[in-house]
This record gives structure tokens, sequence and C-alpha cells, in this order.
């Protein structure tokens, strides 16, 4: 059967709403923002324009070490959240090569969609992929192909302002399947379901007579808040607090009871597992979000089986089921102070195990214990990391 596209949840779409209209009031309500942005653009049109300009806080606070500039990204004006996005996911190297070869078999014997006049997000993007990592190019990759295809699908994407990388990442992930729905053909593997689908059972627990029901959920990302106290947070923490039991009201139908206690736990393993931490926070009276800059600890290495169930299942086409043992792959950052003002950067982890820092147009190598330096551990919004096996 074909795997249903997956929908954002009644809170998601509430929170994606929230946060858009908050966006664009910060945007259009105060005077110093609205130079701030400016001041953005200057600087994304010559990081785009594949300036060696850099803002002088990266200068001071980022470790230059080896250049690896071939491998950046051009900003087309207020895209760095779509290249933040881009070059995570490459840093996935079994995800895009299993979704460049499906792509691949699809169009065999057709032209190019990512060329033709009807360019597809699947096809403009596998070709990114292919440019981000020859090593001996001589200028950043032009990702215009991949931007004309997302303004087919959204106006707002396809525009100019600035948008949430969290939000991006999760229509693109909608988009890809959909590209994939579109061959009509239900036998081979959807490469985004194979490798960031995974379900949570949900297990409801009478306070009266203890009866109890459960459902399944499919996940594609977990969306964790940051409570404030003092220290730093781990990743574990976080996960832990996501799925920690509630009380909720629920009618049991065995005996009426309207209250029950509810337990999730994670069911069955994805092969790539997304973490976002919630740094935009609501603020009421003010109709804005606010970002909290909490800092949370970067493990390299993630333990998740405390938040899974005891018999976990397996899932896709493995009959067994692996450890839940997770290794960190790459992050994204939001760099400024509010929502509407600010700027996505990217650290990733290349198969030799050295790390890279993508803003934009300039890449540069740095040493791994610079991940939990405190522009990082403050402003860590993405990690992404992959199953150990």
């Amino acid at each position: 059967m074909m795997v249903a596209r997956k929908e954002l949840s009644p809170q998601g779409a509430k929170d994606v709403e929230k946060k858009t209209n908050f966006a664009h009031k910060v945007a259009s309500s105060s005077p110093a923002q609205i130079k701030s942005s400016t001041w953005l653009d200057e600087h994304n049109r010559k990081v785009g324009a594949g300036s060696g300009s850099r803002l002088e806080w990266e200068k001071q606070r980022e470790p230059k070490l080896s250049p690896v500039a071939h491998t950046g990204i051009r900003n087309l004006g207020n895209t760095c959240y779509m290249n933040a996005i881009v070059q995570l996911l490459t840093a996935i190297s079994g995800f895009t090569q299993d979704l460049c070869a499906a792509e691949l078999a699809w169009r065999t014997g057709c032209p190019d969609p990512a060329t033709s006049g009807n360019p597809t997000i699947l096809g403009a993007l596998c070709k990114i992929v292919g440019q981000v990592n020859l090593t001996q190019r001589s200028s950043p990759v032009d990702p215009s192909a991949l931007r004309e295809a997302i303004s087919k699908r959204s106006d707002r994407f396809g525009g100019w302002s600035q948008q949430d990388a969290h939000e991006f990442f999760r229509l693109l992930l909608n988009w890809l399947e959909e590209d994939f729905e579109s061959r009509g053909d239900d036998t081979k593997a959807n490469p985004v379901t194979e490798h960031f689908r995974f379900n949570v059972r949900h297990t409801w627990k009478c306070d009266r007579c203890h009866q109890e029901s459960s459902s399944v959920e499919p996940f594609y990302d977990i969306s964790m808040d940051i409570p404030e106290r003092q220290g730093t947070w781990t990743l574990a923490d976080l996960l832990g607090q996501f799925f920690r039991s509630e009380q909720v009201e629920k009618t049991c139908e065995k005996c009426q009871c309207t209250t029950a206690s509810v337990q999730h736990e994670v069911l069955t393993l994805p092969k790539v597992l997304v973490l976002h931490m919630k740094r935009f926070v609501p603020d009421m009276a003010l109709q804005i979000y606010k970002k909290c800059f909490y800092p949370v600890r970067i493990d390299q290495h993630l333990h998740i089986g405390r938040v899974c169930a005891d018999k976990l299942e397996a899932s896709g086409a493995h009959s067994e089921v692996p450890k839940p043992y997770y290794k960190l792959h790459g992050i994204v950052r939001h760099v400024g102070a509010t929502m509407a003002v600010g700027h996505y950067v990217a650290d990733t982890k290349a198969a030799d195990g050295t790390w890279t820092h993508f803003n934009d147009a300039i890449a540069f190598k740095f040493e791994s214990r610079d991940l939990q330096s405190p522009e990082r551990q403050n402003n860590v919004y993405l990690a992404m990391y992959a199953l150990c096996t």
C-alpha cells in the first residue's frame, strides 16, 4: 500500500500557525528589528555572492581551520534556513544515497526533472547533493533549481523572507514524499519513510478501574521544550521530559471515569533521529515568540533506551531490532535574538569523522570539542542522529 503522507498534528499545526503569525508581527512592529533585518540582508547578499567577508562575531567565535569552501551553498536572499537543512541532510550519506538512487531509477529514460521546465523538489535536491559532495568545485553550489521547485509548491517558502528551518525541514520531507507518491509505484521503498519515520505508542490507563487502551502515532522528528532551570540540559533529559507520563482528561468506556494517566514510548526506531529544540516560546501578552537561550549539551552519542518500549518492534525491511544507540551527524543553529531577525548555520560530520561549519557559501573545519562551546549549546536548534548498526 502507498504510505500516507505525514500530517502535522493539530497541536503542531497550531504551533506553526502561531509561529508564522507572530514572526510577521515582529518583523512589522519594530524599527530596530527592521534595521537589523536590513543589515542581515546585506550580509546574506555578500555571502550569497561568494564574498570572503564574514561577520565579526563569526571571526571571533569560530576557530578557523582547514578551509573547505568548495562545499558551501550560495545564499539567494534570506535562504540560509534552506541551505542549513540541505547541508544537514547531506551529512546522512545513507539517506542521500538511497534518495538519489531512487530518483535516478525513477527518471531513467526520461528528461531530468531538475533541468526541465517543471522541476521536482526531489530531482533538484538530488542534484544539489551531488554538487555538494564534489571536492574540486571552484565556487559555491547554486540552489536556484531547488528554490524554483519549492516556489511551485509554496508561495511563502518561494518568497524572499526569512523562514523557520524546522518548519522547512518538515515540509521538505512532505514534499519529497509527495514526489515519490506521484510515481504511482507502491513496490519501491520510500527513502523518507525508510529513514525518518518511526512509531510512538500512547497508552492510557483509567484512574478508577485501570483499564488500558492504546494507539500508535507515526513521527518524523521530536520537538522538545527547553524548561528554564539552572545548569545545562542534555538531550537525553529533554527526551525524558517529552516522553514523561501525564494526567489527562479521558472518559473511560468501562466505568465512565473522566481522568487517566497516559504513557508515551518509542515503539520502532528510525534510522535517522531528528531532535528539535523549541527555542521560540510564546509571549501571549505581546503576541510574539521570544527566543530562549538555555544551554543544551550536544552529545556525540545518544542512548534512548529509557524512552523506548520494553519490547521494540522491527520496522522497514529489517527483521532484527537494533539497539537504541545513535551517533551525532549534524546540527543546525539559529544565531540571533528573535525569530524574525537571525541566521541559520549548520555543523556536520564527514565520513572521516571531521567536522565542518557551514555558513551559506562559507565552510571550514573545526574541532569536535567546539560542539560544546556556549555559542552552540545556547543556540542549537536541530540535532540529527544516525542509528548505530
